[in-house]
Order: C-alpha cells, then structure tokens, then sequence
C-alpha cells in the first residue's frame, strides 16, 4: 500500500509557492485552519477539494498525494528568474542587432555616385504630370503622402541635417537585416522626415506591377523597420521566409491576406493564407515615395 504523503506534501508545495495558510485557503475555499488541519494530518479532504489543490498547484492527484511534488515544478522565484535572464539575453540579441543593422559605412561609397536626397521643402510632388503617360500612379495617394521632388545632392556626406540611408533591391529572408552586398545605393534624407533612428529606415525599390496604384515599377519607397502590422498602410512582408514584398495585409482569426492595389488585370485578388499553416513576418511599413526628379 502507498504512503499517505499528502500532509508533508501540501505544506511543500504550499512553502514552494510562498503562499501562507490563508493565502491558500481563499483559492480553494476553505478556512485557514483546515489548511492547517490537512498538513499535521488531523483531516483529509474530500475528493473535491484535493482536486482543487491539484488545480492550484498544477499537479496530479497521485503526485499530490503518494509522490514527491517539490520535483515536479519550479517555484515561482525560480521561474521568474528563468523568465527573466530569457528576457534580457533577447534584450541583448536584439540591441546586438539594432546596432549591426547598417553597417554600411564600411563599404565604399564611390559605387554609389547617384546619390539622391529629398529637397528640404514641404512641397509635395509636382502633379503637373498628371495627364503624362510617365505619372500613371493614383494622386489622390500622393496627395495624403509624404513624397516630395528631389533634386540631385552631391556634397550632403559631411551635412550634420541629412543622414545617409541604405537603398536595397531585396530583404534577407526571415529578417530585416541584409548583407552589404545588397545595398544598391545610398540616399541622404533630412533628419527632420525621420522620427526614429536612422538605423530604424531602409530605403526599398519597388518591383512589378502589384501595387502600381500607389507606386511604379522601380519606384524607391522609404521603409520604417518595425513588426507591428498597420493594415491602413502598405508593408513590408515576408511570408514563409520568402523574398519580400509590399501589399495591404488584413488579419482575421483563421487567414492573413495580402491585398494588392493594382488597376493589372494579374493583381486583383487577395492573396489568402492559413495563419496556422504559414509564417508571416512584418519587416516594416512604408512611410512614402522618394520621387527624384530629372535633372
């Protein structure tokens, strides 16, 4: 026959769990002294009430009452101890990251002597190309955006008012991050568009023809690095660790969607995935369009 550990047992797990006799006694609705009673084993509860305790302490009954409960959980100062070096050793990752993002000041930069940079003025896009085959983009999207005509700079590099953004072709799968390599060319924007850190910006050229109402083909598009979804504007997606791209996501309980905002007879249809059958991740939002303008 097994012994009757439940008396040494419950005030184990009870001590374990820093809880006092009345502590315990308010969560499975019996009095301080009944606790008490229970643990010099001066009275057995009924079958309810040990599955209470059970339910408490997130135990089995059999380990409750026959086994050994101290090994079968972690207490609470423990666990927040666990928790709490996770936290901060993903605290550190990240800020490891952060800081390796842009590290591109290592790469020359008389590859890159196209430099644009936005004109510091608040006029938007000039919409006198409307009627033009060349402005074939939806304007009432400019007309609410942050896009504004750049000339060419050329002597920016050493400007304390602009700072140097990297302009990529694609985004490394399964992250923002990218190598060196990817960078195509540098853009120098004024500080006072950016309201994060330089580090938080990518400047990313558009491809195809899925979102040609609100960007071309070829367009550059300034990126704000985040995770968090905005469904009232574009982002940056990458779905199954797949080559990124740039569509209206909406989320419901069972399915994410790409929404595309095209007049391309290809691109009229959302683009439907099982949430737990695929992984999307966000790898930011588009801020606007950086127009340059012919010079």
């Amino acid at each position: 026959m097994k012994e009757n550990k439940f008396p040494k047992n419950l005030k184990k797990i009870r001590n374990l769990y820093k809880l006092s006799q009345s502590d315990l006694g308010e969560k499975i609705s019996v009095s301080k002294q009944t606790i008490s009673k229970y643990e010099k084993g001066l009275a057995e509860p009924n079958f309810h009430t040990l599955i209470e305790i059970s339910r408490c302490f997130d135990c089995s009954l059999d380990s409750l009452v026959f086994g050994d409960v101290e090994l079968n959980k972690k207490n609470p100062i423990e666990l927040k101890i666990i928790v709490d070096k996770k936290i901060n050793n993903l605290k550190n990752e990240l800020q490891f990251a952060i800081n390796n993002y842009f590290e591109y000041d290592e790469v020359d930069n008389t590859e890159f002597s196209d430099e644009l940079c936005f004109d510091e003025s608040d006029n938007l896009i000039d919409l006198s190309d409307s009627s033009t085959n060349k402005n074939s983009i939806d304007l009432e999207f400019y007309k609410t955006t942050n896009i504004i005509k750049s000339p060419n700079y050329s002597n920016l590099k050493n400007s304390k008012n602009f700072l140097k953004l990297p302009c990529i072709g694609n985004v490394s799968a399964g992250n923002p991050q990218y190598a060196c390599e990817d960078i195509e060319r540098f853009f120098y924007i004024p500080k006072k568009y950016l309201k994060y850190h330089d580090r938080d910006y990518f400047i990313l050229r558009i491809k195809g023809e899925s979102m040609n109402k609100l960007y071309k083909d070829g367009d550059y598009v300034l990126i704000h690095k985040t995770c968090c979804l905005e469904e009232e504007k574009p982002s940056v997606v990458l779905v199954n660790n797949e080559e990124a791209t740039v569509k209206y996501v909406k989320v419901d309980n069972e399915y994410f969607y790409l929404q595309p905002c095209s007049d391309h007879p290809n691109f009229q249809k959302n683009i439907k995935y099982k949430t737990n059958e695929n992984i999307l991740n966000i790898v930011g939002t588009v801020v606007g369009v950086v127009f340059e303008e012919e010079v």
